[in-house]
């Protein structure tokens, strides 16, 4: 594995951590009950 391969993965392993981080849980559920009710009055 070469360096490059390296600090490709590391950058990639922060970014997808910082996604992670960003997501707030209760807005993902609110959100999921919202598109569920729109889907029911459909």
């Amino acid at each position: 594995m070469g360096l490059f391969d390296r600090i490709s993965r590391v950058v990639r392993a922060n970014v997808n951590s910082a996604v992670n981080a960003a997501e707030d849980p209760e807005k993902i559920l609110e959100q999921t009950v919202v598109d569920m009710q729109e889907d029911l009055v459909k």
